[in-house]
């Protein structure tokens, strides 16, 4: 058969009797070695072109000083310690299958940056993630120590510091170290769950049975509601079981109040006893006395703002006086005027001096 290519030839030299037909053997014609050297010639030439498609087999190392391409890619052993790249500009040599197991890399290597918003499982680079965080973070301005990053209508982030008075601070953490800590002082607090003025809002309290606490009313945590507490019923107050020492104050009274609490201490009932004076009731009745001294046949003024009476809230609604001297009962004092501050009294004619008595709230 005749030896038409490169890879045909026989590592035998006594087995090389043709060069693509041309007679090289003993005995051969002159011209025949001249048309075989041609013809070497042009298998070689055809080799160096892959014209004849021959493989190559590299027994030791092999070096390329210039560019390379592939035809197809060249799989890459399972452990291999081979070269993934081409030396210059030619084609990249991957491996296909099988894939490397777990390889060790040293030195830097390098990959493909992917675009900011890939979610694939591609290599992400540290540009990547430098890209990304900066993505993530844009427009976030650094709220300093005492504020709040926010976001805005537009949707974008910015730091907002809180409004002075509100009785709200906000201390942030130092860096990864500590969590922010926002503090409410309720002297200052203007409104509460979108109310102003009182806390108000509160539609519901539960309560654990048992306590002593119940509450009644629309809305128990203001004015308009009720908080009744059964002494019988509490069994710790302030983390104190069974006494009530750590109590700080109860209606106004300050201090540290044990066992009964006496009703005439409470504001509740808060009093003033003497010729002139007033007693306070449950309910924001006030009942208060005096006495007057004025000109007979002329008007007096009882004002009930002068110490140690006091101005009625709302209104004045009864108002008495009786003569001091017992021989012109006939002739008395008769009220022409009456408001919340104050009475006018029209003193009977020879009467001049008077005991009141008046009650409102």
């Amino acid at each position: 058969m005749a030896k038409t290519k490169i890879s045909e030839y026989s590592s035998t030299p006594s087995n090389n009797t043709d060069v693509n037909g041309i007679n090289i053997a003993e005995g051969c014609a002159p011209s025949g070695i001249n048309n075989a050297i041609r013809q070497v010639m042009a298998d070689l030439k055809d080799f160096q072109t892959g014209a004849k498609g021959d493989s190559l087999t590299v027994g030791g190392n092999l070096s390329v000083t210039g560019a390379f391409s592939l035809g197809t890619p060249l799989a890459v052993t399972s452990g291999g310690t081979g070269s993934s790249t081409a030396t210059g500009t030619g084609s990249v040599v991957r491996a296909t299958s099988p894939t490397i197991d777990s390889p060790t890399m040293t030195g830097t290597p390098v990959a493909p940056t992917p675009a900011t918003d890939d979610s694939s499982t591609k290599v992400a680079t540290t540009a990547y993630v430098n890209a990304k965080v900066a993505a993530s973070t844009s427009g976030l301005a650094d709220p300093g120590a005492n504020g709040m990053v926010v976001r805005t209508a537009s949707g974008a982030t910015t730091a907002r510091t809180i409004t002075a008075g509100t009785g709200i601070s906000v201390t942030n953490g130092s860096g990864v170290s500590g969590n922010p800590v926002v503090s409410l002082t309720g002297s200052v607090v203007t409104s509460f769950n979108g109310n102003t003025g009182p806390v108000t809002g509160v539609s519901s309290v539960t309560l654990a049975a048992g306590t002593g606490i119940s509450l009644s009313g629309t809305n128990p945590i203001t004015s308009s509601g009720t908080i009744t507490i059964t002494n019988s019923g509490v069994t710790s107050i302030n983390g104190s079981p069974g006494s009530m020492n750590l109590v700080a104050s109860i209606d106004g009274i300050t201090g540290a109040p044990t066992g009964a609490i006496t009703l005439a201490n409470l504001a509740a009932f808060a009093k003033s006893h003497g010729t002139n004076g007033y007693q306070k009731l449950p309910g924001g009745l006030i009942i208060q006395w005096g006495t007057h001294t004025g000109t007979a046949g002329a008007d007096a003024t009882i004002s009930f703002s002068t110490s140690p009476n006091i101005a009625f809230t709302s209104a004045c609604y009864s108002f008495v006086a009786t003569p001091k001297q017992s021989s012109l009962i006939g002739n008395p004092p008769t009220v022409s005027a009456l408001s919340a501050t104050e009475a006018t009294v029209k003193v009977g004619t020879g009467a001049t001096a008077f005991y009141w008595v008046a009650i409102g709230v």
